[in-house]
């Protein structure tokens, strides 16, 4: 149970990194189209 909680936290902190990236870059995209 222990091993398999530690495998959700890192999946769920992996979520959230991408999740982040994916942000990042359209607060980007948005930041160009209203130049």
């Amino acid at each position: 149970l222990g091993g398999k909680k530690k495998g959700k936290d890192e999946l769920l902190g992996k979520a959230t990194i991408y999740l982040a990236a994916i942000f990042m870059v359209f607060s980007i995209i948005i930041t160009i189209f209203h130049a």
